[in-house]
Parts: structure tokens; C-alpha cells; sequence
């Protein structure tokens, strides 16, 4: 007996070592589930402000699903890796990460998976230019979709396929898909999704150069983003906003956004799009002949794009080097850039073919795929024997034009040099002198205009007052005391006239002294002035205005106020007068301590270097204003394009 309850107690034990074993590998096991995911949302955060963190971390949390042999978790890593490839252009590491994510997804039977997945790789493909393998992957997404019946993500995938015949400029087909996104988004309520559709279309709409109306779906956009907030889209939108303009050939304008742009990225750790962003406004730089300020751009933007291995941008900004140095006749050093251009394209574009080839050995094994691999393969090395040539060639001219150029500079130095040397000191000492008188001149006139408008508005508030206090009051007091004696009084004919003629004299003197005083600004604040002045502007029936607000809940400053109410007064008086303008926008947005005033016509516009020349009173008053503010001013316009005044002002 007692060596059976010994037997039962030794069994009793084992096994409650075994389940305690169970249990404590089980939570061990857990634990690295747990650990992987969170590993994977830090990599994703890191995505784009540090993408070798973020490939660290996804490689990581990778190795960690597999030691536990959790399928789900390891394919969204997997997927996760595709897309830092992807990002940093390594697109046949990129489509070897989605490939095994892919098949895992297939294995679990998790169709989403399988969506996400083909849309990632839909998206690389397009982007190589493999469009057939493109648009298979995004149809088989599509399939999916339609038959899960989730209406967000099926949006997506509308918006995708509308963003692939968009890269082609199949615009019609592109509309198309973007229109049946639009109508999800619009019965859902889904305003992210909204705002990111709009700037497609607009994008679509600016590639047709149907310019009024993609910058309609622009200002839909940004006006939702400012709303939510997105400081993402924000900065999408301001790159945007800038290619219209420079489609335009508003280089001032496109060179604001493009500036803002640079901001936005980096407020959200966007390092690719602040690459884009430096190049960009180098090119606006370049475009307006600043090319020192330009080289500066673009030198940032090639650091940046070499340093997180963004190849396209850095090839396309050596090729914008060459065109800085040869305007600035630094031959040297253009031809070292246009060197890496070169080079960088051929790389590029080896790439590119191989991937196409590999895609091609891997989907065909037969005879006849096998000859159109050998034609390729030919293909791509006659092109290489081209790129030999045309290098060869252009280094020929390339030298053939510097050599010349030296002599020619060389005969030019020699002969000029004495005069130079002898003038040089001279010309410096004048260039010096007159930029202080300028300064003085300025300086003492932007006094003045202050003192005048200051006067001015002074002399306003006591006319006003003098006509509202004393010529009312004594208008009011005669129609008082002619109302008790008109029962004696024969009426007829002159009576009644004067009795009208003293009505309307009142209604005047109040009309007057409403208008000095500004009374709709001083009681109610700056927007209902605005929206007092956009009524009587319209009263005529031949021009239309409108007033846009964003984030303006709270009253500013009066004298804030008062200066930005008359400098929009000063440039609708000037629309009115000289631009036979139909249109006029007023946009106030406050956004980070600052605000901006846009005012826009659709007018004749004018010859802007002409009448800054002038430099009429109407251009002083505002600049005189805006100075007092503390802020900066943009006036932009051409004969033909309407003008575009930007003032931004802290607050």
C-alpha cells in the first residue's frame, strides 16, 4: 500500500512538471510573438525618417516570428522589408521579400494578405516599367477586394490602378477609377481618403494642362488637410501647388510652395521628400538665374539623396548640377557631374533590364520565352554599345568646347586685365556708397509712408467722428425740427423734395462716417469686414469674389486687423480699376504661428517689373504695411495670367 501511494505521488509530480514546462514555454512563446510585432510597428514609424533603423528592426522582428514559427507575423514582416526596399529603389530585393510574403499568405489562406501583398508589388513593377506583371498583380488585388466587400480598401485599390494609367497618361482610364474611388470615399465619410483622391485627380487634370481645374481639386484638397491636420498630405499638396504654378511660369509662387514644402517634410521625418523638395526648388533657383542659391539646394539634396540611397533623385540632380556650372563657366566641374549622370543612368538602367530578365526566366521556361530572353539580352547590349558612343561623342564636343572656351577666355583675360585691375577698386567704392544712400533714401521713405499713413488714419478716425457727432447731430436736430412745423407748412412739390433731399443729406453723413471708421472691422473683427466689403463688390452683378477662411476662429489685434484690412481694400480697388478681372479670391489660413494672406484675380495682369519699377503709392502703402507687421510680401503676375499678391505675417 504505501509503495503504491509512493508510485502515485512520483506520477502526480511529473505531471505537474510537465504542465507547469507546457505553460512557461508557452508564455515564453507568447513573449516573442509579442516582442516581433511591437519590433514591426517601430519599424514602421521609422520607414522613412530613418530607413536603415527601420531594416534593422523589420530583419529583426523577422528572425524572432521564425524562431516561434509564427507564419502570420513573419509575412508581415516580410511585406514590411519589400517596402523599405522598395523605398530605397533595390527593387529586385523588393520583389523577392513580397514573393515570400506572398506565398506564406497563400499557405495561411488569408486572401487580405494576398491583396496587400499583390498591391506592394503592383506598385514596384509599374515603377520598373514591367506594366504587364503591374497591372496582373493589381487586378488580382482588385478580384479579391471586390469580393470582400470592404469598401475602404477597395477604394484603394481604385486609387491605385488610377495612379498606374496616370503614370502611363492613359487619363481617361485613369479618371475613371479614380471617379468610382471618389464615390466610396464621398458615402463613407472617409476624408483622408477624399483628400488624397482630389489631389490625384488634380495631378491627372495638371497632366492635360487643364491648369483651372486641377488647381480646384488642389484647393479641395488642401482645405481638407488643413482640417485634419495632415501635415503628410500638406506637404504632398504644397509640391503640387508649386508645379502648377511653375506650369504657369509663376516662378515666384512655385518657389514659395516648393520652399514650404521643405518644412513640412521634415516636420514629418520625410527625408525622400525633402530630397525632392531641395531639388525642386533648386530648379526653380536655377529657372529664375540664382544659380549660387540653386547650387546650395541642390548640393543638400544630392547629400541626402546619397545618404538614404534615393537614386533617381540623385541622378536627376547631377544633371541639374552640369546646366548650375555650366552657367556659372565651371566647366570642370560640369562635366564630372554630367559624368555621374551618365554613369548613374547606366546603372539604372541595368538594373532595370536585368530585373526584367529575371522576371521573364522565372514566369517562362519554354523555347520560344527563351529566344525572347536572348533578344533582350541582346537588346540590352546594344544599347550599352549605344550609351559607349554617345558617351565618347559628347566627351569629344564636351572637350572640344572647353578647350576652345579657354582660348577664347585667355585672349579676352589678356587684353581686358590692365583696365580691369585699374577699375575694380573704383567700382567697389561706388557700388558701396550707393547702396548706403539707397539704404538712406529707403529708409527715410518708409518713414515717411509710415508718418503718412498713421496721419491718414488719424485724420479718418476725426472726420468721421466730427461728421457722425456734430454734421449728424445738427442734420438730425434740422429734420426734427422741420417735422414740427411741416403740419403748418402748404404741401406740395418742394416741400416734399426737401423733405427727401434732408432724408438722403443723414443717410450720407452716416454712410461716410460708417465708411472712415471701418465700423463693421472696429465692432465685429477683420472676416465679417471682409465678407462686408465681398457684398458691396458684388452689388454690381459683374464680378464675383469669395472669401476663404482657415483656422481664423479668434480675433487678432486691431491695428493687425486694420492693416490687413486695408491692404485687401488697396488690391480689390486695384482689380476693380485696371484688371477687368471677373474673379477675385481672398484666402486667410493660420497655421503655426503664422498667417497668410493670399489675394488672386483673374485678370489681364501686367508687366510685374514695370510697375515695381514705378513703384506707385499703392505698392508703397502695402509695403509699408506689411513692413509694420513685421512681414513678407510676394507680388506675382504676368500680362495674360491675372496676379497673385502673397503676404505672411507672424501672429
Amino acid at each position: 500500500m504505501l509503495k503504491f501511494n509512493l508510485l502515485q505521488t512520483l506520477r502526480a509530480t511529473i505531471l505537474f512538471c510537465s504542465i507547469l514546462g507546457y505553460g512557461c514555454e508557452h508564455i515564453w512563446a507568447q513573449e516573442l510573438i509579442d516582442q516581433a510585432t511591437t519590433i514591426l510597428e517601430q519599424s514602421k514609424e521609422f520607414r522613412y525618417s530613418k530607413p536603415d533603423t527601420a531594416m534593422i528592426l523589420a530583419q529583426k522582428a523577422t528572425e524572432f516570428a521564425r524562431q516561434n514559427k509564427n507564419s502570420a507575423v513573419e509575412a508581415a514582416c516580410l511585406r514590411n522589408i519589400g517596402i523599405l526596399y522598395k523605398n530605397q529603389e533595390d527593387f529586385t530585393k523588393a520583389i523577392e521579400a513580397y514573393r515570400q510574403s506572398l506565398d506564406i499568405y497563400r499557405q495561411l489562406g488569408d486572401s487580405s494578405g494576398v491583396a496587400d501583398c499583390s498591391n506592394n508589388m503592383g506598385s514596384v513593377y509599374k515603377y520598373i516599367g514591367n506594366y504587364e506583371s503591374a497591372l496582373e498583380a493589381y487586378y488580382r488585388c482588385l478580384r479579391i477586394r471586390e469580393n470582400s466587400k470592404d469598401s475602404l480598401k477597395l477604394a484603394s485599390i481604385y486609387n491605385n490602378l488610377g495612379n498606374f494609367f496616370s503614370f502611363q497618361h492613359k487619363i481617361a482610364q485613369a479618371l475613371k477609377y479614380y471617379q468610382q474611388c471618389l464615390e466610396i470615399q464621398k458615402r463613407t465619410g472617409e476624408e483622408r481618403g477624399l483628400c488624397r483622391t482630389y489631389m490625384n485627380l488634380g495631378i491627372c487634370h495638371l497632366d492635360q494642362d487643364s491648369l483651372k481645374t486641377a488647381f480646384n481639386f488642389f484647393k479641395k484638397s488642401l482645405r481638407i488637410a488643413n482640417k485634419l491636420d495632415d501635415h503628410v498630405r500638406i506637404a504632398q499638396l504644397h509640391t503640387n501647388v508649386g508645379l502648377y504654378y511653375e506650369n504657369r511660369r509663376h516662378y515666384d509662387s512655385a518657389l514659395y510652395y516648393y520652399q514650404r514644402s521643405i518644412g513640412y517634410y521634415h516636420r514629418i521625418g520625410d527625408s525622400y521628400g525633402q530630397a525632392l523638395a531641395w531639388h525642386n526648388t533648386s530648379n526653380m533657383l536655377t529657372k529664375k538665374e540664382r544659380y549660387l542659391e540653386a547650387l546650395d539646394y541642390a548640393q543638400l539634396g544630392l547629400d541626402l539623396s546619397q545618404e538614404i540611397n534615393y537614386r533617381n533623385n540623385t541622378r536627376k540632380i547631377y544633371y541639374l548640377l552640369t546646366n548650375i556650372y555650366m552657367q556659372l563657366e565651371i566647366p570642370k566641374r560640369a562635366i564630372a557631374n554630367f559624368e555621374n549622370y551618365t554613369a548613374l543612368s547606366d546603372s539604372l538602367y541595368n538594373e532595370e533590364s536585368a530585373q526584367k530578365l529575371s522576371e521573364m526566366q522565372a514566369k517562362y521556361a519554354t523555347q520560344e520565352k527563351e529566344q525572347k530572353i536572348q533578344l533582350l539580352q541582346k537588346d540590352q547590349e546594344l544599347h550599352l554599345a549605344q550609351i559607349d558612343l554617345r558617351t565618347s561623342q559628347r566627351n569629344a564636343f564636351i572637350m572640344t568646347l572647353i578647350i576652345l572656351t579657354i582660348l577664347a577666355s585667355g585672349i579676352i583675360i589678356f587684353y581686358y586685365q590692365r583696365q580691369r585691375a585699374l577699375k575694380l577698386v573704383a567700382t567697389k567704392n561706388e557700388e558701396l556708397h550707393r547702396k548706403r544712400i539707397d539704404q538712406l533714401l529707403k529708409d527715410q521713405e518708409m518713414k515717411s509712408i509710415n508718418a503718412m499713413i498713421e496721419g491718414q488714419e488719424i485724420e479718418r478716425k476725426r472726420v468721421a467722428e466730427d461728421l457722425h457727432d456734430r454734421l449728424g447731430s445738427m442734420l438730425s436736430a434740422i429734420k426734427l425740427n422741420f417735422s414740427a412745423i411741416e403740419p403748418q407748412i402748404h404741401k406740395g412739390a418742394a416741400q416734399q423734395k426737401m423733405n427727401d433731399l434732408l432724408d438722403k443729406a443723414v443717410g450720407e453723413v452716416r454712410e461716410i462716417s460708417h465708411n472712415m471708421l471701418s465700423g463693421v472691422l472696429t465692432k465685429f473683427g477683420l472676416v465679417p469686414a471682409l465678407n462686408d466689403l465681398k457684398d458691396t463688390v458684388e452689388c454690381s452683378g459683374q464680378i464675383e469674389m469669395q472669401v476663404i477662411v482657415h483656422h481664423l476662429d479668434d480675433r487678432l489685434e486691431n491695428q493687425v486687423e486694420l492693416h490687413l484690412y486695408r491692404i485687401v481694400q488697396e488690391l480689390v480697388s486695384n482689380a476693380l480699376k485696371h484688371s477687368r478681372a471677373t474673379e477675385i479670391v481672398v484666402q486667410l489660413t493660420r497655421h503655426n504661428g503664422d498667417l497668410t494672406l493670399m489675394v488672386e484675380d483673374n485678370g489681364i495682369g501686367f508687366n510685374k517689373t514695370e510697375v515695381v519699377k514705378k513703384g506707385g503709392m499703392g505698392i508703397k502703402n502695402i509695403s509699408s504695411r506689411v513692413s509694420k507687421l513685421g512681414g513678407i510680401w510676394n507680388l506675382d503676375s504676368s500680362k495674360g495670367h491675372g496676379t497673385t499678391t502673397t503676404i505672411e505675417i507672424p501672429v
